[in-house]
């Protein structure tokens, strides 16, 4: 990407510190700077479609990239946009980024110009075009974060807009239906072995926020509140004993370590149903006044941490 003015990259974990800041005009610049572009009307429309993978991977990756939606307006001047990026506001600072000349795909008018993740020169005309910026998910795509979008062109970057996404952090209410059906076996095995399983349900109210299911847990607690060591897992890398997860109904396919499971959930789902399915491992663990505890994992869980809730077999 084009500089935009100034531009820092130093790594701090999942993606590299962008810090940007524009040219400051002289007192004779007025004019100028009163027909510099501007950004307008942001919004995140959510996890839609996967255009670019982690980090500098500029191919898709089989991960939904989140959605930023930007009008620019040229404010009738012909201009040259030459970069775009997308920064994480956190205080007064700067986190996670992603620019043009890494992993952020870049559409104008509905049109991908950046297909390759290289430098963009793309001529705009007189008036006012959309922008949409796909970046792929590092797990901060979170309620109440805020994000800023920076634009720029060959003699200036432009004002920046910034939007919070929507919602709040989620909440979860379970349940123990008893034991009966069988679907799948001990271990890891996500087959049936003709011993019925226990079936736990979850209710998850995401709140107005747009969130990715990556993984759940059930897990036995003791008298004094600990965990022990009977428990489910939809993670085939951990030792607990396996989960068949369904998701509105739907059995969702288990998967690697580092996705479990990859259920992306709109605003509009509205409350969203886990039927959770696990072998009896010992014929004394699923039985009344047993007390368990259902974690449910979102991949935004360094910002929003993991809804839990306890769960008393009467």
């Amino acid at each position: 990407m084009k500089p935009l003015s100034r531009t820092l990259l130093a790594p701090v974990g999942v993606a590299a510190l962008v810090l940007v800041t524009g040219a400051l005009p002289s007192a004779g610049d007025a004019s100028q700077t009163a027909r510099r572009p501007v950004l307008t009307a942001t919004v995140f429309r959510g996890f839609a479609s996967d255009y670019v993978g982690h980090l500098h991977n500029v191919k898709p990756d089989g991960v939904r990239d989140g959605r930023f939606s930007v009008m620019l307006d040229t404010r009738g001047t012909t201009r040259v946009l030459t970069g775009v990026a997308l920064l994480r506001v956190v205080g007064k600072g700067t986190a996670e980024a992603w620019d043009t000349n890494s992993v952020i795909a870049v559409f104008v008018n509905g049109r991908r110009v950046n297909p390759t993740g290289a430098d963009l020169s793309v001529k705009l005309g007189k008036g006012k075009v959309r922008l949409d910026l796909y970046a792929n998910d590092q797990g901060v795509f979170a309620p109440g974060q805020t994000f800023r979008i920076v634009t720029a062109f060959p003699d200036f970057v432009s004002s920046q807009t910034a939007v919070r996404l929507p919602g709040a952090p989620a909440s979860v209410t379970s349940s123990f239906a008893g034991r009966g059906s069988d679907l799948v076996g001990r271990g890891n095995e996500q087959v049936p072995n003709g011993e019925p399983d226990g079936h736990f349900t979850a209710t998850v109210a995401t709140k107005g926020a747009w969130r990715i299911l990556k993984d759940v847990a059930v897990r036995r607690v003791n008298t004094q509140g600990g965990l022990e060591a009977e428990g489910w897992d939809a993670n085939p890398g951990t030792s607990f004993a396996t989960l068949a997860v369904f998701v509105n109904g739907k059995r969702v396919p288990i998967g690697d370590t580092v996705y479990p499971v990859y259920v992306p959930i709109a605003p509009s789902s509205g409350p969203v149903r886990l039927d959770l399915f696990g072998n009896d491992p010992n014929p004394g663990v699923l039985l009344a006044g047993q007390s368990f505890r259902v974690t449910v994992y979102f991949t935004d869980a360094q910002i929003s941490p993991e809804t839990l809730t306890l769960v008393h077999i009467r």
